[in-house]
């Protein structure tokens, strides 16, 4: 039985890593797939943060992006809608690598011995750790290769490139105060890393040598400043 995908699964079960908090739920297609452009009105944006094979391969992308100035003090509304696109983006990313566990022969075989269990309410315990242990993992993976920091991408009247920094960490997201201009107007893609600006270092309590990594969430619109 393939695990369901939710944002959040039990605390209890994921307290030291990215995500906790609910149990999955089913997903059909690939939940990231987003067709909106990144920045501006007009800007074709190419993703690819998120191959074929489901695997993000982070460590591998240089950081290529700058903060040039801040851009401006985002409102709680905005905040908080950003908010909501990075939980998404990692309940997504979380359910892709759910699905390539599943896939290893350790999993395989404790879901067959699960389904010989003659005691099917032990059967369901096992299923219920099982699932979560899964997803402890998929969140895991997600969270390393994010180095739980990301830049999202937000959309302006201007073809500028402007994100807004957000820090994932035990189940929650914080989103920094200000949204930022950085140095590749109009050409930021996703995956892209981004070096944060030491006022969003020191508000998201991050380690200064991280780099951002820039989801492919829809852009979230922003009032001008």
């Amino acid at each position: 039985m393939a695990p369901r995908s939710r944002f959040f699964i039990p605390a209890a079960s994921l307290t030291a890593v990215l995500i906790s908090g609910c149990t999955p739920s089913p997903m059909s297609g690939d939940p990231t797939e987003l067709d909106q452009p990144m920045f501006g009105r007009n800007q074709d944006t190419t993703y690819f943060m998120q191959p074929k094979s489901g695997q993000v391969k982070v460590r591998d992308l240089a950081a290529i992006a700058r903060v040039i100035r801040r851009y401006k003090t985002l409102e709680a509304a905005e905040k908080e809608l950003i908010k909501l696109a990075v939980k998404r983006k990692i309940d997504g990313l979380i359910a892709l690598e759910a699905k390539i566990i599943e896939r290893q022969p350790q999993i395989v075989q404790a879901r067959k011995r699960i389904a010989a269990m003659p005691d099917r309410k032990q059967a369901a315990v096992e299923t219920k750790k099982l699932d979560e242990e899964v997803m402890r993992l998929a969140a895991q993976r997600v969270a390393d290769r994010l180095a739980n920091l990301a830049a999202v991408p937000v959309k302006t009247a201007e073809n500028r490139s402007i994100v807004a920094f957000a820090k994932v960490s035990e189940g929650q997201v914080q989103v920094a105060g200000g949204a930022y201009e950085v140095d590749t107007p109009g050409s930021l893609q996703a995956g892209a890393k981004v070096t944060p600006p030491s006022e969003a270092v020191a508000e998201l309590g991050v380690s200064r040598s991280v780099a951002a990594t820039t989801l492919d969430v829809r852009a979230v619109p922003v009032s001008p400043p």
